[in-house]
């Protein structure tokens, strides 16, 4: 499902709503605005779901791609590091039977953080990304705890956005949904 399709359904089902006789399903006005309002955070969720783990996607295959890349920047080989140890425990875990796994994107995203050949906001683009990957995982995991910092969709594609600039990586287009948000 592309993100488009996401808030084409969002702003279908608002509309569908809106022109429900409220008196036929027992809602007052009142009440039906708040079960839009329900709807529409829901929405917003799940965008925010599917903004955060593309961008999650996006840095885990460039971080592969530089990986196993030959540059030998400092910055390059710091990223071979990460990848040279999973690929140890790949080799046990084969062995063993189980399923490989792939690097931390933490730890990725930590390597990005400390290149000093970065520029100067990348360090803070890692910082704020982690804190929407908080909130990705507290939508994921049924929001079982206390919320973090709450963001929107509009806010989750600006974070992705300057993270991908900050480190060097193309953006990619904003989804012309965004910006016709109701």
């Amino acid at each position: 499902m592309q993100l488009q399709d996401v808030w084409r359904h969002r702003l279908r089902l608002q509309e569908s709503v809106a022109d429900l006789n409220a008196g036929r399903l027992g809602f007052t006005q009142p009440e039906l605005a708040l079960v839009q309002d329900e709807m529409g955070r829901d929405n917003d969720s799940t965008i925010v779901l599917f903004l955060i783990a593309a961008a999650e996607s996006a840095l885990q295959q460039r971080a592969h791609d530089i990986a196993n890349g030959s540059e030998s920047t400092p910055f390059a080989l710091q990223m071979k590091a990460v990848f040279a140890v999973v690929a140890k425990e790949n080799a046990k875990r084969k062995a063993k039977g189980m399923a490989e796994r792939t690097p931390n994107l933490r730890d990725i995203l930590n390597v990005w953080r400390e290149d000093s050949s970065a520029s100067p906001g990348a360090a803070l683009a890692v910082d704020d990304f982690i804190a929407a990957q908080d909130v990705r995982h507290w939508l994921a995991h049924g929001r079982q705890w206390k919320a973090p910092i709450l963001v929107d969709a509009m806010q989750s594609w600006a974070r992705i956005a300057f993270l991908f600039r900050e480190l060097g990586i193309d953006p990619p287009t904003m989804p012309t949904s965004l910006l016709n948000l109701p």
